[in-house]
């Protein structure tokens, strides 16, 4: 789904068209074995299901994202759906689990052949979610790397949040 149609059904809070256009999606990526965009697919579908409160089928497609994207050798990937799987967590208040999906996005992210601003991203979100675990002594230093990371792909745009 392109950035701009996703920001579009999620200004218009169009969670139903959303659903139907990532099923679809899913169909036919499901159809011509695609790992990668299958994974995307399922990761996003999972965001949606998030944004509605549907914790119960919210974290169970970027799971099944995150197995795709092993598939491929798609470590970016599977770091953004344990990233997706975090905040679900997060926003099920399961700060335990949000912490450990969180780590697991930072270190696939690390683990990537190219970094990207990601990883960033990912470094700033597991330090709010250490932070909201009670545990923000830990944050410093990946707020540090995160602003590091960033400042090197000279990501103007990367801002670190408390």
């Amino acid at each position: 789904m392109s950035q701009r149609y996703r920001r579009r059904v999620f200004e218009k809070n169009d969670t139903d068209n959303a659903i139907t256009y990532y099923q679809q999606s899913l169909q036919l990526r499901q159809k011509v074995d695609d790992p990668v965009y299958l994974a995307v697919t399922l990761s996003s579908l999972g965001d949606v299901y998030a944004a509605m409160g549907d914790y119960d089928k919210a974290p169970r497609e970027p799971h099944e994202g995150a197995r795709h994207s092993r598939k491929a050798n798609d470590a970016n990937g599977a770091a953004s759906a344990s990233e997706s799987i975090g905040r679900i967590f997060m926003n099920q208040g399961r700060l335990g689990a949000a912490v450990g999906a969180m780590q697991d996005s930072v270190n696939g992210y690390r683990s990537a052949k190219n970094k990207s601003v990601d990883l960033a991203e990912s470094l700033n979100d597991l330090a709010d979610t250490l932070t909201l675990a009670g545990r923000g002594d830990e944050s410093g230093k990946l707020l540090e790397e995160a602003t590091k990371v960033a400042s090197e792909l000279k990501n103007e745009g990367f801002a670190v949040t408390f």
